[in-house]
């Protein structure tokens, strides 16, 4: 129990320092997000490249960092910025590959490159979501939505599993997850959407759902860093926040649940009017 209580106050307190910066940057919006957006995504990818070589697949980590950086900045971009930097990132990506091929051809330098080049759609790709996210309509109350819903998901599912856990949820992928923490998890997501659906202009039927898609999401982004790091053979992604290891550690559910908001969002609740 005493551990338990160390551990959830280092997250605590990790929480307290962080959610504040996480909210700041989205209300900033324009360069500001971005710019932070893109700082996380290249600390998730150096995260990612350790837990890559850790595994024996290597890591392509210049043509990463540069694709990931192009995903995140896309969506601030004009449409002759944006032609100019697909073409450059274009051009990396093939470029490095063929040199895989060229310089000293072996298998492990081409499953390094893949795994570089997955690793940067995987968390540049996801993470630009929330760029855009920002600019649609109401765009900062929809982020904040993907990040209450997320974090109260992670915690709710945390103590649920950690003072009422017993039938395992994931054992092959995450032994310490339980079905009574995906619960605890759904019922604290439902109670803090519930209450933040008052700042969106959305029915109350759409609280359920958005609900489930953000607790879902959340818990599938989350299982998915948990099987990279199980075949890797590490704990965590890294040391960087006390009591919840690794950035990606912290942004592994959010990569997940920013595109399900920005869908919801973009589709069921602001459809585009026909052409």
């Amino acid at each position: 129990l005493a551990k338990t209580n160390r551990e959830f106050a280092a997250r605590g307190l990790s929480a307290a320092a962080l959610v504040p910066v996480a909210v700041v940057l989205a209300w900033w919006d324009g360069i500001y997000l971005t710019v932070g957006v893109a700082v996380v995504a290249g600390i998730s990818v150096l995260e990612l490249r350790s837990m890559s070589m850790a595994a024996g697949w290597g890591f392509a980590l210049m043509p990463a960092l540069f694709l990931a950086a192009a995903l995140v900045a896309r969506p601030q971009l004009s449409d002759p910025q944006r032609l100019t930097v697909d073409v450059t990132a274009a051009a990396v990506i093939t470029l490095t590959l063929a040199m895989r091929f060229v310089v000293r051809p072996r298998r492990k330098r081409v499953v390094a490159w893949f795994a570089g080049v997955a690793g940067a759609l995987y968390i540049g790709g996801l993470a630009s979501v929330f760029v855009t996210l920002r600019g649609i309509s109401d765009g900062f109350a929809w982020i904040l939505l993907a990040f209450v819903g997320t974090w109260t998901y992670d915690t709710g599912a945390y103590l649920g599993g950690r003072f009422l856990g017993k039938h395992q949820f994931a054992p092959r992928v995450s032994p310490r997850k339980t079905w009574e923490g995906v619960a605890a998890g759904m019922a604290a997501v439902l109670i803090s959407v519930g209450i933040f659906s008052r700042f969106l202009p959305i029915e109350v039927w759409h609280v359920p759902v958005l609900a489930v898609l953000v607790a879902a999401a959340a818990q599938a982004g989350d299982l998915f860093e948990s099987a990279v790091k199980r075949f890797a053979g590490v704990k965590n992604s890294g040391s960087l926040i006390p009591g919840h290891g690794g950035i990606l550690d912290r942004v592994d559910s959010l990569l997940l649940a920013g595109p399900v908001v920005y869908l919801y969002a973009s589709f069921i609740t602001h459809p585009r009017p026909p052409a």
